[in-house]
């Protein structure tokens, strides 16, 4: 079970990441819709799994991490 602050937490990053997809490139947006549409997967599923999901590279889903202002992928996850 979450905690209230993780899932609150876990809402905004969410909720950043959908409002900054329009602005992604198109690989990135492919990446962001994969997890966008599922969240329990970050933590669930390999980042390369997400990567061959989302169709694109697995340092696409880095850059994603990256670009929502996280250090790396363990961090985003």
């Amino acid at each position: 079970m979450q905690r209230p602050l993780q899932a609150e937490f876990l809402k905004q990053i969410l909720d950043e990441l959908t409002r900054s997809i329009p602005s992604l490139s198109p690989k990135l947006r492919m990446a962001a819709t994969v997890v966008v549409d599922n969240p329990t997967s970050v933590a669930t599923t390999s980042m390369r799994a997400l990567a061959r999901r989302a169709e694109v590279t697995p340092p696409t889903m880095i850059r994603l991490a990256q670009s929502q202002g996280f250090e790396n992928w363990e961090e985003f996850r």
